[in-house]
């Protein structure tokens, strides 16, 4: 990780948003994924409230798409400005086909009183129970 990289992380995690933008702007893409997908999710979302106050100082719609490619775990559509162009959205394709996929949510324990299959619902749903075989109780 470079200095810049560092920097941006100390300043983000401390909340000096002026700092934090000034460092991350000065990152690649492959870079810049890499420190955002390291800030907790509460961060993330504190730094997108904050990023309209410096749209005239950095690249904004950039470290925007950066941002909702950590957050969303997918590539936002129409990436803005030469993103494709210069390869950074093939980059934030890599850095989403390298990062673990989250685990399955827990299902419901429910078993189907025609079938004995377990139901489909996650855990905690609320209406009728669906099974396998498309009974449902």
């Amino acid at each position: 990780m470079s200095e810049t990289a560092e920097r941006f992380l100390s300043a983000a995690r401390r909340g000096d948003w002026d700092r934090a933008y000034y460092y991350l702007n000065g990152l690649n893409m492959y870079e810049m994924l890499r420190s955002l997908a390291q800030l907790r999710p509460q961060t993330l979302i504190s730094m997108q409230w904050q990023g309209l106050q410096y749209v005239r100082q950095y690249n904004i719609p950039r470290i925007e798409y950066a941002l909702r490619v950590v957050i969303e775990r997918r590539l936002p559509v129409g990436p803005p400005g030469d993103l494709r162009e210069t390869g950074q959205e093939r980059t934030a394709q890599e850095f989403l086909n390298d990062i673990p996929k989250p685990p399955p949510l827990p299902r419901c324990r429910q078993k189907c009183p025609t079938c004995n299959g377990d139901c489909l619902e996650i855990l905690g749903h609320s209406g009728s129970h669906k099974c396998g075989q498309g009974h449902t109780w």
